[in-house]
């Protein structure tokens, strides 16, 4: 994830972004597991959001602030 990690550390060197939101689909498992691991947090879902085909797909919101992440990045890893 060192890309993901230099674009957010990017965003946030920035001192008028506060906040990051992405969208995903909930399908998505291997995507949620990295941004959870990137300390996103979940806001909520629109469901049925989008049509493709015969199927409806739901998307999930998250977002991170710029304390959040920054107290990730202070925190010791095992």
């Amino acid at each position: 994830m060192p890309f993901l990690d230099a674009m957010i550390d990017l965003a946030f060197s920035m001192p008028h972004i506060e906040r990051l939101e992405l969208r995903v689909y909930t399908f998505n498992a291997p995507a949620l597991r990295t941004y959870a691991r990137l300390g996103f947090v979940p806001e909520g879902v629109w469901r049925s959001s989008i049509k493709v085909g015969a199927e409806r797909w739901d998307t999930a919101i998250q977002s991170i602030l710029r304390d959040e992440y920054r107290r990730m990045r202070e925190a010791p890893r095992p």
